[in-house]
């Protein structure tokens, strides 16, 4: 039975696209326990492998809770990515929803049924923060300057620009890393093609970037996965155990 279920956690982070992957760490991210989340750790040690290896596993694992009740913790990792999968595609359907509530405003805002229009405004652009659809909240925010505008309330106008100026500058914070992100890729592919001390050496300066020293310059969870993802998985798992 222990078979299966080592099989069926080892299928199933096999089959996770990119942005399931990325949902589960944002989700992992916020049961973490003084720093670091186990059940990331065992994730990230089981989808690094082609073939399942659990003795391999096993032998990675630094953490003595983990490595004692591994069957237990396993099968909560299972469980946990079967929920977040769960909820990552309700989202995505939920997205669609609040994306279809942006023709709804609009409609009720040219009727002037402000009351109406201010209401689910409100509501819409709650949800587009907590799944950090930044495209969509500016998208909502506009639609609110419409709807103030048609109220004349010059004071929530300008406030209201003040956090459309400060979802532009998260935006731009997640493109940076996504950036640096592609450039350590490029970097990696390097390795075996080009020499060691020269691909330490620009994995150094690229590190030097005051956007990776610490995760708190992230903005967002995106920021900070690929913060993350960049330093940790790249320089420590990639390039020093290379070499």
């Amino acid at each position: 039975n222990s078979m299966t279920k080592r099989d069926d956690l080892f299928d199933l982070i096999n089959i996770m696209s990119k942005s399931e992957k990325r949902y589960f760490k944002v989700s992992a991210t916020q049961h973490t326990v003084k720093g670091k989340n186990k059940y990331v750790l065992l994730f990230d040690l089981i989808n690094k492998q082609k073939v399942y290896n659990e003795k391999a596993v096993k032998l990675a694992i630094t953490d003595k809770m983990l490595q004692k009740n591994f069957a237990v913790e396993k099968n909560y990792l299972y469980n946990f990515l079967l929920k977040t999968l769960t909820s990552f595609h309700g989202q995505k359907s939920l997205n669609a929803k609040a994306s279809n509530s942006l023709y709804t405003i609009s409609l009720l805002t040219s009727k002037a049924l402000y009351n109406q229009s201010s209401k689910l405004i409100e509501k819409t652009i709650k949800f587009a923060e907590q799944s950090e659809n930044f495209t969509l909240l500016l998208e909502l925010l506009k639609l609110k300057i419409d709807y103030l505008e048609g109220v004349a309330d010059n004071q929530k106008i300008q406030e209201t620009y003040k956090r459309m100026f400060e979802i532009q500058n998260i935006q731009g914070n997640v493109m940076e890393y996504r950036y640096y992100h592609n450039l350590m890729y490029d970097l990696l592919s390097e390795l075996g093609k080009t020499a060691k001390n020269e691909i330490i050496k620009k994995a150094e300066e690229l590190l030097d970037n005051d956007l990776l020293k610490s995760e708190d310059t992230g903005l967002c969870n995106e920021s900070k996965i690929k913060f993350n993802e960049i330093c940790l998985n790249f320089c420590i798992n990639l390039l020093y155990k290379t070499f």
